[in-house]
């Protein structure tokens, strides 16, 4: 089977990785890389809210616009349309 030195081998070398990355960690972030990276990718997250936000705000303004032509308009057409039928 395996011996024991396989096994104090394969435990060294994942605390070696962890090490490792550990400090590439740690040099990134001495290096400002992640925040600048971070910054714009909250800046893009904003530009695409607010043309959401745009986006909602003129489909709200349509929606208003064609409820008040409904409204108008909607008693003109079913004005007397049914007087001489018999319904129901």
């Amino acid at each position: 089977m395996f011996d024991i030195r396989y096994h104090i081998v394969s435990l060294v070398a994942v605390f070696l990785a962890l090490a490792l990355g550990i400090l590439l960690g740690f040099s990134l972030e001495k290096q400002g890389l992640l925040k600048k990276q971070q910054e714009r990718l909250v800046e893009s997250i904003q530009k695409d809210i607010d043309s959401v936000r745009s986006k909602n705000s003129n489909l709200q303004k349509q929606l208003a616009s064609q409820k008040k032509f409904e409204t108008n308009i909607l008693p003109f057409l079913t004005e007397d349309k049914l007087k001489d039928h018999v319904v129901a």
